[in-house]
Order: C-alpha cells, then structure tokens, then sequence
C-alpha cells in the first residue's frame, strides 16, 4: 500500500481507485483496511471511502459463494430465495470492506443479441420489479431504505433501456418509443423504488431521443427524481461520461460534459 499513490488519485478527495484481482480473503482485508485508514487519518476531513464491487449473482470476488445467473434464478420465482442469495452476498462483501455494490440488474430483457440477457431478471416487467426488489431488500438488509451494519448499499441499474437498445449493442441508442420505455423499461425501476428504496442507482451507457443517459436532465431528473421519488446517489457506469465525450461525441472538453451531468 502506497499512500501517494492513492494522493495522488484522489487529489482533492474525488477520485477512482481500481480493485484488486484475485487477492485472498485475509488479503483483502488488509488491502481495504490500508485504503480506509489512509483517508481516515490521512486527508483533511478524515471521510472514510465508499468501496465498491460487484455481486450480479454472488460477490465477484475470489473465495467467495458464485451463485446461478439471474436469469436463471428468474426462474425460481421465488422472491424469498433471491433475498437469501443476495444478503449472502452482502455479508462476504461486507466483511471485506466492500460498503457499496452494483447490483441488481432490473433492465427488461427482450433484445436477445444483448450480450447482457443472462445478468438480467427476464422480459416481463412485473416479474423483473418483483425480484429485483428481492435482491434490493437481500442487499441492505431491509425494506425501508436503512443498510444494515453487515448489508451493503444496493444499485439499481441501468436507467434507463439498456437492454432494448438498436441491434443489441453496447452503447447504441434506444430505438423503441417514448410509450415503450415508460410502459416497460421504467417500470421495474419503479416498484424496485418505491417498495425496496435503493441506496444508489446507475445511469446507462445508451441514449434516449438522442441524448445520452448520463446527462440526460428529463431522465435523471423529470423521472427518476421528481416522478419516481428517488432520492439517493445516482452513479454513473464505468467510462460513462468519458463516453458521452468520445463515442457519442457530445462536449468539447471533460469539464464540459461533467458539468452537463
């Protein structure tokens, strides 16, 4: 562990530290414990760090429980099983340091050239709100918005029509209508919202009527914000803004395009 490394990453306390692979679990800990008691005791305001990780069906991590696909579990039906599974989840994070995870996946799952079919919870928007709020409440431990002390955050993602999008390719536009993205694609995110209260939700790589996700202000704020009552962290995916800059070709500058999201 360096400490101007990580300085130097975060210079004025925002910033990105990449995880370590296929460390063991003691190892881990010692890695998170060194990066906490680092801004802890080593940065002007003493704020801890948010670690976060993946758990899509399990925590993705070495040494830890790899449960079926969500797709799979889909099948179950079984809200009760899901949130089993994804308070398992939880506590192996958790008790590596992890406070925060990028899960569950509540994109409705009909574009089957989707590389991404088997993260999801399946095609029909009631079934995908059911369990991804499962897996909410499995997360944090509760049902009311409150993580507990062996939970982690929850994100809810990707907002919005990530899966339907043209020919089923990462970072193409939504092609689908205004009407089948407030009938389908948010419903899921809706009832996950209202009923499980999320920590955190992710914007999506894609764009809606030609303007990205990311700094998509009727999305993230008309809807998300004021129509759905969300009212917790909103993240972006990884590269999702530098994406808006060089892939959708949006903004001349980063600063622009951050401060457009």
């Amino acid at each position: 562990f360096k400490p101007e490394f990580y300085a130097k990453k975060c210079p004025h306390g925002i910033g990105e530290l990449g995880p370590l692979h296929n460390l063991s679990i003691d190892e881990d800990v010692q890695h998170y414990a060194a990066i906490q008691e680092y801004f802890r005791n080593q940065t002007r305001l003493g704020i801890p760090a948010i670690l976060h990780d993946e758990a899509a069906h399990g925590f993705m991590k070495f040494q830890a429980n790899s449960f079926p696909a969500p797709i799979g579990l889909a099948c179950s039906w079984n809200t009760s099983l899901l949130e089993d599974i994804y308070s398992c989840a939880a506590q192996e994070a958790r008790s590596r340091g992890v406070s925060h995870v990028l899960s569950p996946v509540v994109d409705v799952a009909r574009e089957l050239r989707w590389g991404r079919v088997d993260e999801t919870l399946g095609e029909d928007p009631f079934l995908v709100g059911h369990l991804g709020a499962a897996m909410v409440r499995g997360l944090q431990g509760s049902s009311d918005g409150q993580i507990a002390t062996d939970h982690v955050a929850a994100t809810l993602k990707h907002f919005v029509g990530y899966a339907g999008t043209l020919g089923g390719r990462n970072r193409s536009p939504y092609p689908n209508g205004m009407r089948h993205l407030l009938d389908t694609e948010i419903p899921p995110f809706r009832h996950v919202i209202k009923t499980a209260h999320p920590a955190s939700v992710m914007a999506a790589f894609n764009e809606v009527d030609g303007l990205p996700c990311h700094i998509n202000p009727w999305l993230l704020q008309t809807v998300l914000r004021q129509r759905l009552g969300f009212n917790g962290l909103l993240v972006g995916d990884y590269q999702g803004l530098n994406l808006v800059r060089w892939y959708q070709k949006i903004g001349a500058s980063d600063a622009e395009v951050r401060k457009m999201a």
